[in-house]
Parts: C-alpha cells; sequence; structure tokens
C-alpha cells in the first residue's frame, strides 16, 4: 500500500550545485524532446513515457530554478564551461 501523503525534502546547495543540477536536467529534456520529435505520432511505446518525462523534468526544472534565481541571481545560474 502506498503513501498517498505529501513529502518533501529540503537540500541545502550551493550555486555550484544548483547549476550542475539546471544544466543535467535541461540536457535530459532536450535529449529526450529530441527522441519524441522522432516519432511525432506516438506510435512507439516509449513516446509516451519520454512525453511524461519532460513534462515532469520541466516542473522540476522550473521549481528548482524559481528558487535558485532570488538566492544566487540569474548570472549564478549561468552554465558555460568556464564557470564549470
Amino acid at each position: 500500500m502506498s503513501n498517498t501523503n505529501m513529502r518533501s525534502l529540503n537540500v541545502e546547495m550551493t550555486n555550484r550545485d544548483v547549476r550542475y543540477i539546471l544544466h543535467a536536467v535541461n540536457e535530459l529534456m532536450l535529449h529526450l524532446q529530441e527522441e519524441v520529435k522522432k516519432d511525432p505520432d506516438g506510435e512507439e511505446d516509449i513516446t509516451p513515457m519520454y512525453a511524461e518525462d519532460i513534462l515532469n523534468l520541466r516542473y522540476i526544472y522550473n521549481r528548482l530554478r524559481e528558487k535558485a534565481v532570488p538566492v544566487f541571481g540569474e548570472d549564478g545560474l549561468t552554465v558555460s564551461y568556464e564557470t564549470l
């Protein structure tokens, strides 16, 4: 039986941590979007799963970014190979 109570987790992260996570989530979303584009009619079984994953990743990305920008600023989250 699964627990239906909503749970949350608070984690302390540096701007570098957040930058890496946002970058990784964004890269994964882009990859999955490319996979979905290869099957626009959704004939492959995996396409609906990828589409749902994209929606979930976008939600996570937006929530994390929403919390991080006021703390670290837009420039503190900018990814470049010089900052990584």
